[in-house]
Protein backbone atom coordinates (compact mmCIF):
# COMPACT_ATOMS: atom_id res chain seq x y z
CA UNK A 1 0.00 0.00 0.00
CA UNK A 2 1.25 3.56 -0.88
CA UNK A 3 2.28 5.74 1.78
CA UNK A 4 -0.58 8.29 1.16
CA UNK A 5 -3.19 5.40 0.48
CA UNK A 6 -2.51 4.64 4.14
CA UNK A 7 -2.28 8.22 5.59
CA UNK A 8 -6.06 8.34 4.38
CA UNK A 9 -6.96 5.15 5.70
CA UNK A 10 -5.60 6.21 8.87
CA UNK A 11 -7.26 9.69 8.99
CA UNK A 12 -10.39 8.25 8.74
CA UNK A 13 -10.23 5.53 11.27
CA UNK A 14 -12.26 6.19 14.53
CA UNK A 15 -14.32 9.02 12.29
CA UNK A 16 -18.50 8.82 12.59
CA UNK A 17 -18.97 11.59 10.73
CA UNK A 18 -21.96 10.33 8.33
CA UNK A 19 -23.52 6.93 7.83
CA UNK A 20 -22.21 3.98 6.86
CA UNK A 21 -22.72 4.28 3.20
CA UNK A 22 -21.72 7.96 3.36
CA UNK A 23 -18.19 6.53 5.13
CA UNK A 24 -17.79 3.90 2.67
CA UNK A 25 -18.36 6.13 -0.07
CA UNK A 26 -15.63 8.55 0.78
CA UNK A 27 -13.29 6.12 1.57
CA UNK A 28 -13.26 5.02 -1.71
CA UNK A 29 -13.08 8.33 -3.46
CA UNK A 30 -10.06 9.00 -1.00
CA UNK A 31 -8.38 6.10 -2.78
CA UNK A 32 -9.53 6.96 -6.16
CA UNK A 33 -7.85 10.34 -5.44
CA UNK A 34 -4.88 9.00 -3.91
CA UNK A 35 -4.22 6.70 -6.95
CA UNK A 36 -4.77 9.59 -9.04
CA UNK A 37 -2.06 11.75 -7.53
CA UNK A 38 0.17 8.89 -7.78
CA UNK A 39 -0.22 8.69 -11.96
CA UNK A 40 0.11 12.02 -11.78
CA UNK A 41 3.52 12.37 -10.32
CA UNK A 42 2.63 13.43 -6.72
CA UNK A 43 5.07 10.57 -5.43
CA UNK A 44 5.83 10.61 -1.74
CA UNK A 45 3.20 13.02 -1.19
CA UNK A 46 1.65 12.37 2.86
CA UNK A 47 -1.95 13.15 3.86
CA UNK A 48 -0.72 16.37 5.92
CA UNK A 49 1.11 17.49 2.46
CA UNK A 50 -1.96 18.48 0.36
CA UNK A 51 -1.74 21.85 -1.64
CA UNK A 52 -4.12 23.90 -3.65
CA UNK A 53 -1.51 22.88 -6.56
CA UNK A 54 -3.40 19.19 -5.73
CA UNK A 55 -6.21 19.92 -5.91
CA UNK A 56 -6.09 21.76 -9.02
CA UNK A 57 -4.35 19.08 -10.96
CA UNK A 58 -6.89 16.68 -9.60
CA UNK A 59 -9.37 18.57 -11.42
CA UNK A 60 -7.69 18.82 -14.60
CA UNK A 61 -7.58 15.50 -14.69
CA UNK A 62 -11.41 14.94 -13.82
CA UNK A 63 -12.02 17.21 -16.91
CA UNK A 64 -9.52 15.34 -19.17
CA UNK A 65 -11.43 11.80 -18.10
CA UNK A 66 -15.16 13.74 -18.78
CA UNK A 67 -15.96 12.84 -15.78
CA UNK A 68 -19.89 14.69 -14.91
CA UNK A 69 -20.40 17.76 -12.63
CA UNK A 70 -22.28 15.42 -9.92
CA UNK A 71 -18.87 12.79 -9.97
CA UNK A 72 -16.83 16.12 -9.40
CA UNK A 73 -18.76 17.82 -6.84
CA UNK A 74 -18.80 14.17 -4.53
CA UNK A 75 -14.85 14.20 -4.97
CA UNK A 76 -14.44 17.36 -4.10
CA UNK A 77 -16.70 16.86 -0.88
CA UNK A 78 -14.48 14.28 -0.23
CA UNK A 79 -11.16 16.50 -0.66
CA UNK A 80 -13.12 18.99 1.67
CA UNK A 81 -13.31 16.19 4.87
CA UNK A 82 -9.42 15.91 4.00
CA UNK A 83 -8.67 19.39 4.30
CA UNK A 84 -10.23 19.69 7.07
CA UNK A 85 -8.99 16.66 9.34
CA UNK A 86 -5.58 18.23 8.51
CA UNK A 87 -6.53 21.63 9.89
CA UNK A 88 -6.43 23.25 6.11
CA UNK A 89 -9.72 23.70 5.27
CA UNK A 90 -8.50 26.64 2.58
CA UNK A 91 -6.69 24.38 0.13
CA UNK A 92 -9.83 23.38 -1.59
CA UNK A 93 -11.90 26.15 -2.87
CA UNK A 94 -15.71 26.08 -4.30
CA UNK A 95 -17.11 24.87 -6.75
CA UNK A 96 -17.51 27.85 -8.94
CA UNK A 97 -13.99 28.50 -8.16
CA UNK A 98 -12.34 25.23 -9.43
CA UNK A 99 -15.38 25.62 -12.35
CA UNK A 100 -17.32 23.04 -11.78
CA UNK A 101 -20.75 23.55 -13.27
CA UNK A 102 -24.08 22.83 -11.75
CA UNK A 103 -25.36 19.33 -11.64
CA UNK A 104 -27.67 18.58 -14.94
CA UNK A 105 -30.53 15.80 -13.72
CA UNK A 106 -32.06 16.40 -17.12
CA UNK A 107 -30.18 16.09 -20.32
CA UNK A 108 -31.27 16.41 -24.63
CA UNK A 109 -28.65 13.89 -24.86
CA UNK A 110 -29.83 10.92 -27.34
CA UNK A 111 -28.16 7.81 -26.13
CA UNK A 112 -30.20 5.87 -27.98
CA UNK A 113 -28.66 3.13 -30.97
CA UNK A 114 -29.74 2.48 -34.09
CA UNK A 115 -30.83 -1.19 -34.92
CA UNK A 116 -29.72 -2.00 -38.57
CA UNK A 117 -30.31 -5.19 -40.27
CA UNK A 118 -26.83 -6.10 -40.53
CA UNK A 119 -26.59 -6.12 -36.53
CA UNK A 120 -29.91 -7.64 -35.91
CA UNK A 121 -28.83 -10.22 -38.35
CA UNK A 122 -26.03 -11.56 -35.96
CA UNK A 123 -28.69 -12.25 -33.09
CA UNK A 124 -29.58 -15.97 -33.45
CA UNK A 125 -32.02 -16.26 -31.15
CA UNK A 126 -35.59 -15.57 -32.21
CA UNK A 127 -37.43 -14.07 -29.14
CA UNK A 128 -34.45 -11.89 -28.70
CA UNK A 129 -34.51 -10.69 -32.10
CA UNK A 130 -37.75 -10.11 -31.74
CA UNK A 131 -37.37 -8.08 -28.88
CA UNK A 132 -35.30 -5.89 -30.26
CA UNK A 133 -37.36 -5.64 -33.09
CA UNK A 134 -40.28 -4.38 -30.64
CA UNK A 135 -38.09 -1.90 -28.93
CA UNK A 136 -37.03 -0.30 -32.17
CA UNK A 137 -40.78 -0.05 -33.59
CA UNK A 138 -42.73 0.87 -30.58
CA UNK A 139 -40.32 2.80 -28.08
CA UNK A 140 -40.82 -0.05 -25.49
CA UNK A 141 -39.07 -0.82 -22.57
CA UNK A 142 -36.51 -4.32 -22.38
CA UNK A 143 -38.87 -5.60 -20.19
CA UNK A 144 -42.00 -4.45 -21.91
CA UNK A 145 -40.51 -5.96 -25.28
CA UNK A 146 -39.42 -9.14 -23.60
CA UNK A 147 -42.92 -10.05 -22.25
CA UNK A 148 -44.46 -9.39 -25.85
CA UNK A 149 -41.86 -11.29 -27.42
CA UNK A 150 -42.23 -14.33 -25.34
CA UNK A 151 -38.84 -13.88 -23.67
CA UNK A 152 -40.72 -13.51 -20.06
CA UNK A 153 -44.65 -14.65 -19.04
CA UNK A 154 -46.48 -17.12 -16.86
CA UNK A 155 -44.94 -19.88 -18.60
CA UNK A 156 -41.17 -18.53 -18.23
CA UNK A 157 -42.10 -17.71 -14.62
CA UNK A 158 -43.63 -21.18 -14.30
CA UNK A 159 -46.54 -20.54 -13.89
CA UNK A 160 -49.79 -22.89 -15.51
CA UNK A 161 -51.24 -20.84 -18.64
CA UNK A 162 -54.23 -21.04 -17.16
CA UNK A 163 -53.23 -19.23 -13.59
CA UNK A 164 -52.24 -20.17 -10.39
CA UNK A 165 -55.86 -21.19 -9.56
CA UNK A 166 -54.71 -24.14 -12.29
CA UNK A 167 -54.57 -28.04 -11.10
CA UNK A 168 -57.00 -26.63 -8.02
CA UNK A 169 -60.28 -28.91 -7.32
CA UNK A 170 -63.16 -27.23 -9.51
CA UNK A 171 -61.10 -25.08 -11.38
CA UNK A 172 -62.46 -24.39 -14.97
CA UNK A 173 -66.16 -25.73 -14.40
CA UNK A 174 -68.36 -22.88 -13.48
CA UNK A 175 -70.59 -24.86 -11.04
CA UNK A 176 -67.85 -25.70 -8.94
CA UNK A 177 -66.25 -22.17 -8.95
CA UNK A 178 -69.25 -20.70 -8.05
CA UNK A 179 -69.35 -22.78 -5.36
CA UNK A 180 -65.62 -22.44 -4.11
CA UNK A 181 -64.78 -26.14 -4.23
CA UNK A 182 -68.02 -27.77 -3.45
CA UNK A 183 -70.74 -29.32 -5.81
CA UNK A 184 -74.57 -29.52 -5.25
CA UNK A 185 -76.80 -31.36 -7.09
CA UNK A 186 -79.01 -29.78 -9.68
CA UNK A 187 -81.78 -28.58 -8.22
CA UNK A 188 -80.25 -28.79 -5.31
CA UNK A 189 -81.44 -25.43 -3.07
CA UNK A 190 -79.09 -23.78 -0.62
CA UNK A 191 -78.84 -25.27 3.08
CA UNK A 192 -80.85 -22.50 5.51
CA UNK A 193 -79.19 -24.04 8.73
CA UNK A 194 -77.36 -27.22 9.89
CA UNK A 195 -79.32 -30.58 9.59
CA UNK A 196 -82.02 -28.73 7.10
CA UNK A 197 -81.86 -30.59 3.47
CA UNK A 198 -83.84 -29.71 0.43
CA UNK A 199 -87.18 -31.19 -0.82
CA UNK A 200 -85.85 -33.78 -2.77
CA UNK A 201 -83.18 -35.12 -0.68
CA UNK A 202 -86.25 -35.50 2.08
CA UNK A 203 -88.13 -37.85 -0.27
CA UNK A 204 -85.16 -39.76 -0.89
CA UNK A 205 -84.55 -39.92 2.31
CA UNK A 206 -88.39 -41.19 2.86
CA UNK A 207 -87.98 -43.81 0.44
CA UNK A 208 -85.03 -45.60 1.58
CA UNK A 209 -87.12 -45.81 4.73
CA UNK A 210 -89.92 -46.92 3.60
CA UNK A 211 -87.79 -49.82 1.76
CA UNK A 212 -86.23 -50.49 4.93
CA UNK A 213 -89.43 -51.61 6.34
Amino acid sequence: MRQLNYDLKRLQDGRTEGGFVTRRDRSYMLAQVADTLHELGFRGLRATGLRRKHVNALVREWRRRDLSAGTMKNRMAALRWWAERIGRPGVVGTNAEHGIDERRYVTNEDRSRALDAQTLARVTDAHVRMSLRLQAAFGLRREEAQVHAGLRGPRRLGVPEGGLDQGRPGAGDPGLERGVGRCRPPGAGRTGRRGSSSPANSAMAESTRSESI
